[in-house]
């Protein structure tokens, strides 16, 4: 039912009702004068309050949205601004706008709901990539998985020295600009591993050691 239009109908359709019985009954009823017995100022608050609500309802749809996109408080343009920062090296804007996109599609992938889980691993299965490419092993061979997990893990191990802040983000976006890096000289060696899903691995495992620090 639609509140307001209600409580505009009554008021207009009492306003007239009002004036007839006015000139002679000064002293009528509250009831009576509210046309035939509606309270109108009981239907006008119920009109304002069914507004309100529906105002403030919407307010949190469009909170709940925010929040979804960014992965439940975790802020992919944030980690992804990072990320290139901390590729490039410098505050160039040109250099880092031209990583900006590759890292927000993997973030996309590693936060949404697309059923990708390279990176959903416990910390012992992460620190084995780390070994397995410090094993001397060429790169050539490594999966996504392994490139992913063991970039995730060095950046783990600055981070937690200190080298670059204490959030979240910024452990995501040190650990896939390391595995961009990593995915380079594995690319340059013939290997095929995917570029994406590399960094999505990556992104992922650096959640999950985060979460267990």
């Amino acid at each position: 039912m639609d509140f307001g239009k209600l409580a505009s109908g009554l008021l207009s359709g009492g306003g007239g009702g009002n004036k007839s019985n006015s000139s002679g009954h000064d002293g009528s009823s509250n009831e009576q004068s509210h046309g035939g017995g509606f309270d109108m100022n009981q239907v006008a608050s119920l009109a304002s309050s069914f507004l309100g609500n529906k105002a403030d309802n919407n307010s949190g749809h469009s909170q709940q949205s925010d929040q979804s996109s960014s992965g439940g408080g975790f802020d992919i343009g944030q980690a992804s601004a990072l990320a290139s920062k901390f590729l490039s090296g410098s505050n160039n804007s040109d250099n880092n706008s031209s990583h900006n996109s590759l890292f927000s599609s993997a973030l996309k992938m590693a936060t949404g709901n697309s059923g990708f889980n390279k990176g959903d691993a416990d910390h012992g299965a992460i620190k084995d990539s780390y070994n397995k490419v410090n094993s001397g092993d060429d790169l050539k061979n490594k999966a996504e998985q392994t490139l992913g997990m063991a970039s995730a893990y060095m950046a783990f191990q600055e981070f937690q020295r200190g080298g670059k802040g204490g959030n979240q983000n910024e452990l995501v976006a040190m650990a896939m600009s390391q595995a961009q890096k990593m995915y380079a000289s594995h690319s340059k060696s013939g290997g095929s591993a995917n570029q994406q899903e590399t960094l999505a691995t990556a992104a992922q495992a650096a959640m999950k050691l985060f979460g267990s620090k």
